[in-house]
């Protein structure tokens, strides 16, 4: 009986110990690429909010005017409230860097009766995940900052470069903080004057874009900044509400050229830059419409890991006089190839939602919505890399495959979405899984009730 028992025992380990990991492959697997899933939004929806992924969690702190503190798991699709955020504020820069999270800047306005009075802050405070905790660390020494009525955007940008913490100001002002003695020490500024500049950090260096036609480069080991080759003019006089992002170690601005003024038609074209090369390419598509909001768009690129390195245009464009519908746009950077993909079907409004890539997985994030979209190609157990076709279009070959902006279609027919060979493989085994262990039970059962007829007799 007691050998029975034992049997028992061990099959159930065995089974358990297929049944375990198999399951755990099922519940990563569950992803259909080229799709859109609605999740759970924010529990304390703000705009606004800062944003940074760390450890394969997603964390939004602050908006207007708030200390709100909340992380995403998208593993369970829960939200967390965590200790709240010392100093609210909004458009406050929020950067992972080693293994904590640090908010720096931001801006804050009066309380109370009269106008609202935007102060740029550059203060800095350190979430540590691990302690659930705060601390306030030495501030960026600005030489000023600004007090405006109508102005609320932040007197600085940080980012990490090289491992290497670094905040710029709009004056030009370049900072490097040391962690081990918690103190900012000053690098060479930028001697361009520019209220706002967009930066991008690739290449291991900082770009800065001051303003249009100019492109500035800071290398970290030699404190320096280099002229790099200005932007290339584009061919229309009116380029309506760029988009500028870093894809493949590429800086990439995209605009939409007015093609027709008495229709408002426009044309969206790339203008690729390769810092390794200092030099710019153009891609345009053949789409013509008139985009909603001059064709503010969500844009981010998939890395490679979980599925093929692309560039995706998340927008909305015009229809009709009163009527509007999304798009997704994809560019192929090795084969130089245009499709579509399948568009959100809810608005969202393009001024307060943020667009966060985790693991090649986008999330469009805004106060009381999370929509996640699964890229083409994607597998959870990691897309295998593969060389560039030997025939790929020269680089200043126009693309022939190219969305219309007017019917969501494509010269070339994108993909039907699949289920990823994994996701069907973890269903088989883990279903043969079970059935062995119901097998098991059932046997050791007939076995254990044969066993006490006998010992009746």
């Amino acid at each position: 009986m007691k050998k029975i028992l034992l049997c028992m025992v061990l099959f159930f380990f065995i089974s358990g110990s297929f049944v375990l990991p198999f399951s755990s492959v099922l519940a990563s697997s569950d992803l259909v690429e080229d799709s859109w899933n609605t999740k759970t939004p924010m529990t304390h929806g703000q705009t606004g909010c800062g944003f940074a992924v760390l450890d394969g969690k997603i964390y939004a702190i602050g908006g207007y005017y708030t200390d709100i503190n909340e992380r995403y798991d998208p593993a369970t699709d829960t939200w967390t409230t965590l200790a709240p955020m010392p100093t609210p504020r909004g458009a406050v820069n929020v950067v992972a860097y080693q293994d904590k999270i640090y908010c720096i800047g931001g801006i804050t306005n009066n309380v109370g009766p009269g106008p609202a009075i935007y102060r740029a802050l550059n203060t800095v405070e350190v979430y540590d995940p691990t302690t659930n905790s705060w601390s306030s660390k030495a501030a960026v020494p600005l030489k000023g900052t600004y007090s405006h009525e109508m102005y609320y955007y932040a007197d600085m940008k940080a980012y990490v470069v090289n491992k290497q913490l670094f905040a710029i100001a709009s004056s030009g002002e370049l900072y490097m903080y040391n962690p081990s003695t918690d103190s900012w020490s000053s690098k060479a500024s930028l001697s361009v004057e520019n209220w706002y500049p967009q930066v991008y950090v690739t290449n291991e260096q900082l770009f800065v874009i001051p303003k249009a036609g100019e492109m500035h480069m800071y290398n970290p080991a030699t404190d320096a900044w280099t002229k790099k080759t200005n932007t290339p003019n584009s061919d229309s006089n009116y380029i309506l509400y760029p988009f500028v992002t870093v894809a493949d170690n590429k800086i990439i601005i995209g605009d939409h050229q007015k093609t027709d003024s008495s229709t408002g038609s426009v044309q969206l074209n790339l203008r690729i830059y390769d810092p390794k090369t200092d030099v710019w390419s153009e891609r345009k598509t053949n789409s013509k419409s008139a985009i909603f909001y001059g064709g503010s768009m969500f844009v981010g690129a998939t890395t490679g890991a979980y599925a093929p390195k692309k560039l995706y245009i998340f927008g909305y464009e015009q229809a009709g006089k009163d009527s509007f519908q999304a798009f997704t746009w994809v560019y192929d950077p090795v084969g130089d190839v245009w499709s579509t993909a399948k568009a959100i079907t809810t608005f969202r409004n393009v001024l307060a939602t943020n667009l966060i890539v985790d693991d090649d997985v986008f999330y469009l994030i805004g106060s009381t919505f999370n929509d996640q979209y699964i890229p083409t190609g994607y597998d959870p157990q990691g897309y295998p890399n593969t060389p560039p076709p030997a025939t790929s279009p020269p680089a200043t070959t126009p693309s022939t495959t190219t969305p219309s902006a007017s019917d969501g279609t494509s010269s070339q027919t994108p993909p039907e979405p699949k289920t990823s060979e994994s996701f069907l493989t973890g269903y088989i085994v883990a279903a043969a899984a079970v059935l062995t262990t119901t097998c098991v039970i059932v046997i050791t059962l007939c076995f254990y009730l044969r066993g006490k007829k006998e010992t009746r007799r």
